[in-house]
């Protein structure tokens, strides 16, 4: 009642209605732009891009030859990228401009308004317009998820839910269990900016330093160099190594606003999983408080490990087992305890944790590859040595 009567006083009501109406076109244009920019970050085409451009195949009414199809093909994904971009900058231009109109209107109602009436007006306005922008950005997330689901079709991107296995009381986008369900040793696509070069030149010059004609490794440098010109001039990125990238930015954002998160292989399968950090922690802390298993110490036994460590390795130097580039490497000088952690056994009840101990920087690391080696050219050959479960199924049928 208080705002229809606002709305008469001093003739006001066309001012009022326009300043509404100003403020709904600028809540729509920026949830349209914002829609517009996401399906742009992850190589989405909006529907209506798509079926304005749908009769130019029709002008190539015989039978298309392959090249011309995949030419064709790839001027119509420029366009459509290029209108795509134009739509971005137009919504942009349409922000600026209703908010200059906004700011025109302000002024206006600000000469025939008090504070207080300004304040009322725009209360029931702010109800209105946030009614309207969450009916819109529901709406266009429902729209913005179908496309997403079409383009995991169209470039051929399956989901398995087996390879990954949510712990958590968390919900996972679609595309970040995709991604997880992965593995660690997927090899995710590089672009340009993430090319390898500096390291890509080091490892090609290690190899054509074990050849010992210098002009056969000056030919060989040359070839080398031509091959990685050749491959960045000729590199582009696929939509589907777009898709791939986006969806490694959206799945980093997704861990970093849930860092309750944490994400473990499992102990068998190369299944990923997804464990509530607290319950991790309480999982471990149960197994290493088990007495019977494991013993307190006092102190941290690693500095003495290292003099043993290295005592050992200088035992073998003098008895000539070992070399001196030998002993170098097998000495340890700067080590750190190894690390406990869990891995989930999710093929058992409540998916109890196996602890792995990791000796990655521990004081006998190299020393125990070293005596691995050794072992290795022993029983390599031997009968009773068993590579994995087929081979042993082999031996006993």
């Amino acid at each position: 009642m208080i705002y229809r009567n606002i709305k008469y006083k001093n003739n006001i009501k066309h001012s009022i209605n326009k300043h509404k109406n100003t403020k709904v076109k600028i809540a729509k244009t920026k949830c349209s732009l914002t829609f517009l920019i996401r399906c742009r970050n992850n190589g989405i085409i909006p529907n209506f891009i798509k079926n304005a451009l749908k009769n130019i195949h029709n002008i190539f009414k015989t039978p298309q030859i392959y090249h011309i199809k995949n030419t064709l093909k790839g001027y119509i994904d420029t366009f459509q990228n290029k209108i795509l971009n134009l739509l971005i900058k137009q919504k942009h231009y349409e922000i600026k401009n209703n908010q200059r109109d906004q700011q025109n209107i302000e002024k206006t109602l600000g000469e025939n308004l008090t504070q207080q009436e300004i304040n009322i007006v725009t209360q029931n306005e702010s109800k209105i317009i946030s009614n309207m922008e969450n009916e819109i950005k529901n709406t266009q997330k429902r729209k913005f998820e179908k496309l997403k689901q079409q383009q995991m079709i169209q470039l051929g991107i399956k989901q398995n839910d087996k390879w990954f296995v949510n712990k958590t009381n968390t919900q996972f986008p679609d595309d970040v269990k995709w991604l997880l369900s992965l593995g660690e040793k997927f090899g995710l696509p590089t672009t340009k900016s993430q090319f390898p070069l500096f390291k890509l030149i080091a490892d090609g010059e290690d190899v054509i330093q074990t050849w010992n004609d210098k002009e056969q490794q000056e030919m060989m440098r040359t070839k080398f160099t031509t091959m990685i010109d050749t491959h960045m001039n000729k590199m582009k990125e696929s939509e589907r190594d777009k898709f791939i990238n986006s969806t490694v930015g959206r799945t980093k954002t997704f861990l970093k606003q849930n860092k309750n998160i944490l994400i473990l292989n499992a102990d068998k399968g190369n299944v990923t999983v997804a464990m509530d950090i607290n319950d991790y922690k309480q999982r471990m802390n149960s197994i290493i408080s088990d007495m019977m298993t494991y013993q307190r110490v006092n102190k941290d036994p690693t500095t003495g490990l290292i003099k043993k460590n290295n005592e050992l390795v200088e035992e073998l130097y003098k008895n000539n087992i070992i070399t001196t580039m030998e002993r170098k490497k097998l000495r340890s000088d700067v080590a750190t305890a190894p690390r406990l952690y869990g891995l989930p056994k999710i093929h058992k009840v409540d998916f109890p944790l196996r602890p792995i101990c990791s000796s990655i920087n521990s004081p006998s690391e190299e020393l125990c590859k070293y005596v691995v080696k050794i072992l290795k050219n022993l029983t390599k050959f031997s009968k009773y040595n068993v590579q994995d479960s087929m081979a042993f199924k082999n031996k006993l049928f």
